[in-house]
């Protein structure tokens, strides 16, 4: 099984979207880093929010980020250091 970006960006976008502070940039890298690595290790998709989100108007930029998040860790390597 394999996820869109835009389901990678859903999930990191529900799984955080009600959290703030200075360290939310590096939680949605490592929700990003853990599902890739579970679908890598597995293929199978792990316990998460869902892959389907309703984003407002107002949250949009926070779903920018999200998107990013995902893209980055696809991008580079999925095992952290």
């Amino acid at each position: 099984m394999s996820l869109t970006d835009e389901q990678i960006a859903n999930i990191i976008f529900n799984e955080t979207r009600s959290l703030s502070g200075e360290k939310i940039a590096e939680a949605r890298k490592n929700i990003a880093h853990t599902i890739l690595n579970a679908l890598a290790l597995s293929d199978k998709r792990p316990k998460t929010a869902p892959a389907e989100a309703h984003v407002p108007k107002q949250e949009s930029e926070t779903y920018t980020h999200c998107i990013a998040a995902g893209s980055r860790c696809k991008k580079g390597s999925h095992q952290q250091s």
